[in-house]
C-alpha cells in the first residue's frame, strides 16, 4: 500500500531529519580551537633544541648560540655567566635538571650553567681520539644524563648530575659515525641513535644493536611524564576502544579488525630521532604534528567517536615540523631543528562556567585535585565533592569513600600517586586508595585546636613542606611523621604567624605568604628576610595580609 504524502509534510520531515542530523554532529566531540601566531622574537635563530626550567624560562640552543628566553626577548647565556668561560659558537642540544643547571651540548664539549649563581663550567670528560668532540645528544633520565659526542669515533657516556664530582663514565664507543639521539625505549631503557647503527644501553655496561631500529609514538604530558610505545603498536586513547596510529585513528574492538576512522597525510622526517608520533597532550587534548598542519584529539570521555581538527601552519610543508610545549607549559613551539623561524600555538581561552552541583548546592571551594585515576576531587566547607574524570560537564556529586568531617583547605599529588592533604584542624594527612593517615607531630608540641593548616609544597629537591596557623614544617609521607623547621627557637618569627602559601623561588629558597607579611626563606642557613610595612624599600610592601605568593620567570615576590 502506498501511502502519498504532501509536499508540506515532506518539508517537515526533511526539517526534523535535517535538526536530527545537526544535533548528533553537534553531540561530536571536537578539540578545542587553537591560536597560531608567529614567534618573531624566538623566530629570529634557527632553533636545535629547547628545555625549559621550572621558573618559565625556556633555554635554547640554537645555531647562533644558547639562550634565555622568556616571552620577550631572546638572551645570550654569556651574558649571564658571572663566573666561568664563556660559550662559542652554535648550541646542539640543551636539557635542564629538575635543580635548574642547564646542560648543553656544544661543539667543543659539554657545559653546566647554574642560573642561581651564575657559574658556567665545561665539565670534565674522559679522553677521546676524533675528529671532533660535538656533544650531539643529550638525554636526562632522572638523576643520570646519558651524553652523545664525538665523529669517528662516536662515544656514549653517562653522568650523575646529583654528584657531578664523579668523572662520567663511558658506556659505549663505536669506530664509526656520529651521535643523532638517545632516548628511552618503550620499557624505559636508553636507546642510541647514530648517524650508521642504533644501541640499546643497559646500565650493567652492556650493549645490544638494534636492527632496522625506527623510533616509537612517544605522549608527552604537561606535567612532564611521558609514555612510549613501540612503532608496532597504536598508542590507545584513555577511554574506549579506540587507538592512534602514525597516519589513522582505529577502532579496535576484541572480536573485530580494526576500523579506520580518519586518515591524514604521516611527515616526512628528515630526522631519525624524531618519534613516529610525537603526540603533546595539554587539557584532554592530544595534539601532533602531520603534513604541513598540527593534529587535535579530545580525549574526553564520549559516547561520540571524537573528530579530529585540522590545523594548516604556515612553512609547515616545507619543515621537518616539531612540536615542543612552550616555556610555562600552556601552549607549543611549532619549528624545524637548524631552521629559522618558529610558530606559537595556544589553545583559545575559553570563558569559566560554574560547575553543577547535584541538589544545587552552593560550594565555597577551598581545594582542587585529581586522583591518579583522574577523577577531579574537590575540598569545600560543604564537604568533599568529586566528578568523573574527563567529563568536565558533569555534575559535582558528593564524594562517595570516607564522609571527613573537616575542611581540606589544600591537596598536593604525590609521585607515587597519593594525594597530601592539609586541614582545618591542623593536620596534615596521606590518603592512599580511600585510606586516611595523620602524619603525626612526634615529641611536645603546642595544642592544635583551632589550628588549622593551610598550604603544601613539594620543593625541587623533592622535600615536602606545610603551612598553617601553627608554622612552619618539613613533613615525611614516607615514615608519616613531621617535624616543625626551628622547633627549639621559641622567638622564630614563623612560630607565630598564619602561613597562607608557600611556593619555591630561586634553588634553596622559599617564599612565604604570611598575616605577618611576606618572607624569604633559605631553609639551608636559617636566613630570612621580611617584606611589610615597616620595611624600608626595596623590602616595603603596602600591608602585611599576604594571601598567596608565586613565582614570575624571574623568581621575584608577586
Amino acid at each position: 500500500m502506498l501511502v502519498q504524502l504532501s509536499p508540506a509534510y515532506l518539508r517537515a520531515i526533511c526539517c526534523w531529519l535535517m535538526l536530527l542530523g545537526g544535533g548528533l554532529l553537534a553531540g561530536r566531540v571536537q578539540a578545542q580551537r587553537v591560536e597560531v601566531l608567529p614567534d618573531k622574537v624566538l623566530g629570529q635563530v634557527a632553533i636545535r633544541s629547547v628545555s625549559s626550567d621550572q621558573l618559565s624560562f625556556a633555554w635554547v640552543a640554537a645555531r647562533q648560540g644558547v639562550f634565555r628566553y622568556d616571552g620577550r626577548q631572546l638572551l645570550p647565556l654569556n651574558q649571564l655567566v658571572r663566573r666561568g668561560p664563556k660559550l662559542s659558537g652554535g648550541g646542539h642540544r640543551v636539557v635542564v635538571d629538575s635543580a635548574g643547571t642547564v646542560w648543553v651540548g656544544m661543539d667543543d664539549g659539554l657545559y653546566a650553567f647554574v642560573p642561581a649563581t651564575g657559574e658556567l663550567r665545561k665539565v670534565a670528560l674522559p679522553a677521546l681520539r676524533a675528529s671532533n668532540y660535538l656533544v650531539n645528544a643529550l638525554l636526562l633520565d632522572h638523576n643520570q644524563l646519558w651524553i652523545g659526542r664525538g665523529l669517528d669515533p662516536v662515544q656514549v657516556l653517562r653522568l650523575n648530575v646529583r654528584a657531578p664530582e664523579r668523572p662520567a663514565q663511558v658506556m659505549w664507543q663505536y669506530p664509526k659515525g656520529y651521535a643523532i639521539g638517545l632516548e628511552l625505549d618503550s620499557l624505559g631503557r636508553p636507546l642510541f641513535i647514530s648517524s650508521i647503527h642504533s644501541w640499546r644501553l643497559h646500565a650493567n655496561g652492556q650493549v645490544a644493536p638494534v636492527a632496522g631500529y625506527r623510533p616509537g609514538h612517544q605522549l608527552s604530558k604537561a606535567d612532564g611524564t611521558s609514555l612510549r610505545v613501540a612503532v608496532s603498536t597504536r598508542l590507545p586513547l584513555p577511554h574506549g576502544h579506540l587507538v592512534l596510529g602514525d597516519s589513522a585513528l582505529y577502532e579496535q574492538q576484541p572480536s573485530s579488525a580494526p576500523r579506520v576512522v580518519a586518515r591524514w597525510t604521516f611527515p616526512r622526517r628528515r630526522t631519525p630521532a624524531v618519534p613516529r608520533n610525537d603526540v603533546l597532550e595539554l587539557d584532554s587534548t592530544w595534539y601532533w604534528p602531520g603534513e604541513g598542519e598540527m593534529l587535535a584529539l579530545s580525549i574526553r570521555r564520549s559516547r561520540q567517536v571524537p573528530v579530529i581538527r585540522h590545523l594548516p601552519l604556515p612553512q609547515g610543508r616545507e619543515w621537518d615540523l616539531q612540536l615542543r610545549f612552550n616555556r610555562d607549559r600552556t601552549g607549543f613551539w611549532a619549528f624545524d631543528a637548524g631552521v629559522a623561524g618558529a610558530i606559537q600555538l595556544r589553545p583559545r581561552s575559553m570563558p569559566a562556567v560554574a560547575l553543577p552541583v547535584a541538589g544545587n548546592q552552593a560550594l565555597s571551594t577551598r581545594s582542587i585535585n585529581r586522583l591518579p585515576n583522574g577523577r577531579l576531587l574537590v575540598g569545600s566547607y560543604a564537604g568533599t565533592f568529586t566528578q568523573a574524570a574527563d567529563s568536565p560537564l558533569a555534575r559535582l556529586r558528593r564524594w562517595p569513600g570516607i564522609t571527613f568531617a573537616y575542611t581540606w583547605f589544600s591537596t598536593l599529588r604525590l609521585p607515587d600517586k597519593r594525594l597530601l592533604i592539609a586541614n582545618e584542624h591542623g593536620r596534615f594527612e596521606v590518603l592512599t586508595n580511600g585510606l586516611v593517615e595523620e602524619i603525626c607531630w612526634e615529641g611536645p608540641h603546642p595544642n592544635l585546636t583551632a589550628q588549622a593548616s593551610f598550604c603544601l609544597l613539594r620543593d625541587r629537591a623533592g622535600q615536602l613542606w606545610g603551612g598553617g596557623q601553627a608554622g612552619l614544617f618539613l613533613l615525611d609521607a614516607q615514615h608519616l611523621t613531621r617535624v616543625r623547621y626551628r622547633e627549639g627557637d621559641a622567638k622564630w618569627p614563623l612560630h607565630h604567624c598564619e602561613i597562607e602559601d608557600i611556593a619555591e623561588g630561586q634553588p634553596g629558597e622559599l617564599w612565604l605568604a604570611t598575616n605577618q607579611g611576606l618572607y624569604r626563606l633559605r631553609p639551608a642557613t636559617g636566613e630570612l628576610r621580611h617584606y611589610g610595612p615597616t620595611e624600608p624599600a626595596p623590602y616595603n610592601l603596602p600591608t602585611n595580609a599576604a594571601s598567596t605568593r608565586r613565582s614570575t620567570r624571574a623568581a621575584r615576590a608577586s
